[in-house]
């Protein structure tokens, strides 16, 4: 079964890929004319193929895949003439670099920009009107709660992700199913049908509906899996860690040979991070601390000290209001450069570039009594970014957490993001979550 989210971003992409081409061809039709011949497509041809995947990448960075995004025509434009100006600088670059192509089309590139970038926006636009009137599928529930409301809450402010609720059936209206037309019913309480179970999917065989139990439609609509709808058998169902083992150890591979990449790169920072560090307040320059691991092995990991020097820890942070946080720091932050001595945890094997962000012990300890199924996040090593990170990327509360209670209920939606990963991590899912972590990390910087 493939859902609409899924399917519409395939469509995209491979209407993006087609207009690509068709802006090439035209592009080399404006410049040659009749003097167009094999030799010359064929000779753009294979470097404009070669630039592709950057295109898309730089696409895919400025979420143009994002369908929450699309209807927003001010914010597709600005998009649309980002992708073009980094585009075409990238493949100018591209061409002085590779010089055995035998090609340094500086007008053609310009041409080929603003073509692509204009028919990409048209299509985007025409996009919005199909998605958001057509191609959709119908989903009803049986049972209410409210995690099902937040589910209908979404579809509803959101017509692009391809999803039209139909209907909530209780113990009272029951008996409709058969006049209510949809697609896939999702069973919030089963408790609803009782003796009528056998009866009542024996009336919905005919109909060709899709059934899915809460977290399933949960976690394929919101990208997390909620806390509350699950017990021990639905893990014990959906948590295959044996088939990642492949994974596991080619993305250790890539974390070496990336963190290495990244130390070795952003060294030279090194002993200027230092210095203001000391010229602000003389205090150490690396924060170590303890953290919990994959497996619950502990390990000390680093970080550029961001706050006053010896002040009482509490279990629980205070956002970016925590008086604790020094001027230093606060810069430091606001880049991600107090991170940057997490390479090391990663290039020993500590950490993963990707994972659910290490907490300390302490925190661990008071979260786990608080969150149920908080430990499985400890099945994977913590990560350098991750899905919970990106995906409440715009969360205010992480600004404004004061107290205990605040805490417990961000960390909750964080570890429903964090589980919706370990469940379905893969190299895909990887690539995408570094690239949002980069348009977070830039969004940041503008704002």
């Amino acid at each position: 079964m493939i859902f609409p989210t899924f399917l519409r971003r395939i469509i995209l992409l491979l209407g993006d890929v087609i207009l690509y081409y068709l802006a090439l061809i035209i592009t080399l039709i404006i410049r040659f004319g009749n003097g167009l011949t094999h030799d010359l497509i064929f000779k753009h041809l294979i470097p404009f193929s070669c630039l592709l995947p950057v295109w898309i990448g730089l696409l895919a960075l400025l979420d143009g895949y994002d369908l929450k995004t699309l209807k927003e025509k001010q914010i597709l434009g600005i998009k649309t003439v980002l992708l073009g100006i980094s585009g075409a600088l990238i493949s100018i670059l591209f061409f002085y670099i590779f010089i055995f192509f035998g090609i340094t089309p500086k007008t053609n590139l310009a041409i080929f920009s603003l073509l692509f970038c204009f028919l990409l926006f048209l299509e985007r636009q025409s996009i919005v009107n199909i998605f958001s009137g057509y191609l959709k599928r119908k989903i009803a529930f049986v049972g209410d709660s409210e995690e099902a409301q937040l589910l209908i809450k979404t579809i509803q402010e959101n017509p692009l992700i391809g999803w039209t609720y139909v209907k909530s059936l209780d113990e009272n209206t029951l008996n409709e199913i058969q006049n209510i037309q949809t697609d896939v019913l999702v069973i919030v309480q089963e408790d609803l049908l009782n003796s009528q179970k056998e009866e009542f999917f024996h009336k919905l065989f005919p109909l060709k509906v899709n059934f899915l139990d809460l977290p399933s439609a949960y976690e394929i609509i919101l990208k997390k899996i909620p806390i509350n709808s699950v017990d021990p058998k639905w893990f014990l169902a959906h948590f295959k860690e044996g088939k990642k083992q492949i994974y596991d150890k080619a993305k250790r591979v890539a974390d070496f040979l990336i963190a290495s990449l990244i130390f070795i790169v952003t060294l030279p920072l090194w002993p200027l991070i230092s210095l203001f560090i000391k010229l602000n307040d003389k205090g150490s320059i690396i924060f170590k601390q303890k953290r919990m691991g994959k497996n619950f092995k502990p390990f000390v990991n680093y970080k550029f000290r961001t706050m006053k020097e010896n002040h009482e820890q509490i279990p629980w942070t205070l956002g970016s209001q925590d008086y604790r946080i020094t001027k230093v720091g606060r810069f430091l932050r606001a880049i991600h450069l107090d991170e940057l001595p997490q390479m090391i945890n990663i290039i020993k094997g500590e950490m993963s570039l990707i994972g659910p962000r290490p907490e300390s012990i302490d925190t661990i300890s008071f979260l786990e009594k608080e969150i149920p199924f908080y430990h499985l996040r400890h099945l994977i090593k913590p990560g350098f970014t991750g899905w919970a990170q990106v995906a409440l990327s715009d969360a205010k509360e992480i600004d404004h957490l004061k107290d205990q209670e605040s805490k417990i209920q961000y960390d909750f939606r964080k570890i429903e993001h964090d589980l919706y990963y370990i469940k379905n991590r893969s190299f895909i899912f990887d690539l995408i979550i570094f690239a949002k972590t980069i348009d977070v990390v830039l969004r940041k910087q503008r704002s």
